[in-house]
């Protein structure tokens, strides 16, 4: 029998309600986000809420990149970290090990940098956070994008990969213009875009 009553007779219908189970998760967390709630995270701004659920949506798709823009202090990482409070808590309740997090800062100027998120760490977190992404030297967006290719490819191959949530404090887009930024890695990374509302317009919520 499962969480609802409902008669568990073969593995036929344990598949449907572990699927079931999958949903439930993302129309809650969407439910709970646009409400102002995420994990422990609570907010009355508006913009804020529609931030959460907008954050939610695109984490459902595992090989696409999400940039958040917000302001130091916004709460970029604590968004990430409260995702995966409610995620472990419906991967409980299905009996699976609880996600983790996988936190690389940006500050890289010599190659090698996407060896970080080759490691056997980064590979089985659900999601890996790179925070400050402006900070990658010239060498190592170049290399940063020819990773991103290589996750794609991945994932034509079946391999489960790790979700990738970029963050940043400033405006890419001018970054680019100034050529301090690689045009090919910022259209790579800000397809599924979410920016953060700044401390000062969140006076409610203080």
């Amino acid at each position: 029998m499962d969480m609802n009553g409902d008669l568990v007779g073969n593995s036929t219908s344990t598949e449907i309600t572990s699927v079931s189970l999958a949903e439930r998760f993302q129309r809650r967390a969407v439910e709970l986000a646009r409400s102002g709630t995420l994990g422990n995270l609570k907010t009355r701004k508006a913009g804020l809420q529609a931030a959460y659920g907008h954050f939610v949506g695109l984490l459902d798709n595992p090989t696409v990149p999400v940039m958040i823009y917000g302001e130091a202090g916004s709460g970029k990482k604590r968004l990430v970290e409260e995702y995966l409070v409610l995620h472990n808590f419906y991967r409980k309740m299905e009996g699976l090990p609880a996600g983790g997090l996988k936190v690389i800062r940006g500050d890289f100027v010599v190659a090698g940098f996407t060896q970080q998120l080759l490691t056997p760490t980064a590979r089985t977190a659900d999601i890996i956070y790179i925070e400050r992404i402006e900070l990658l030297s010239a060498d190592c967006q170049k290399e940063f994008l020819d990773h991103l290719t290589l996750r794609i490819e991945f994932a034509e191959r079946g391999v489960i990969m790790p979700r990738l949530v970029i963050g940043t404090e400033k405006a890419l887009s001018m970054m680019v213009l100034r050529k301090e930024f690689s045009r090919e890695l910022f259209q790579a990374i800000t397809g599924f875009s979410i920016f953060l509302p700044s401390l000062n317009e969140r006076s409610e919520d203080l």
